[in-house]
């Protein structure tokens, strides 16, 4: 579960470097399409320009290099809990599940002590907060909507 906490804290770290980017570089009057990739294309074509001061030049190549290196950890931690999932028989059989990677196979695992105490997979999906609250009286039965209880982390 630390794994995944890390990796939740760089991804946003990342995402939040490249929009602090992305509205530096708008006073300068630079417009990039949505999207990181795009940030990250505009912002090395404006360093090989070489228009912007000296200062800022310097500041954005350090910014790349900062997001080169969230990028790395984020891998190395992606590698891990691949590697982890492959090791690891509980996540082995999760993965078997169509849909279902390493990813979410490790987080399923770190988050779900005892699996056992799901009766089924609906009262799993419930406690996530994946499915409608259901409500029934007699032989009327109302679905309401999503509750989003539960781990915000494993509904992503």
């Amino acid at each position: 579960q630390s794994l995944h906490r890390m990796r939740e804290r760089l991804v946003k770290d990342r995402t939040a470097l490249c929009n602090q980017m992305r509205g530096l570089l708008t006073d300068y009057g630079y417009i990039f399409p949505v999207g990181i990739n795009a940030v990250l294309k505009g912002l090395r074509e404006i360093l090989e320009q070489g228009e912007l001061s000296g200062m800022m030049q310097s500041e954005l190549n350090w910014t790349l290099t900062e997001y080169d290196l969230l990028s790395r950890r984020i891998d190395h931690i992606n590698e891990e809990l691949k590697r982890y999932g492959e090791q690891d028989q509980q996540c082995q059989n999760l993965i078997s599940i169509p849909g279902i990677g390493a990813h979410i196979a490790t987080a399923i695992k770190s988050t779900v002590d005892n699996a056992e105490v799901f009766h089924n997979s609906r009262d799993f999906a419930a406690w996530t907060g994946l499915t409608p609250r259901q409500k029934a009286s007699g032989h009327k039965s109302v679905m309401s909507g999503i509750t989003k209880r539960g781990d915000a982390y494993l509904r992503k």
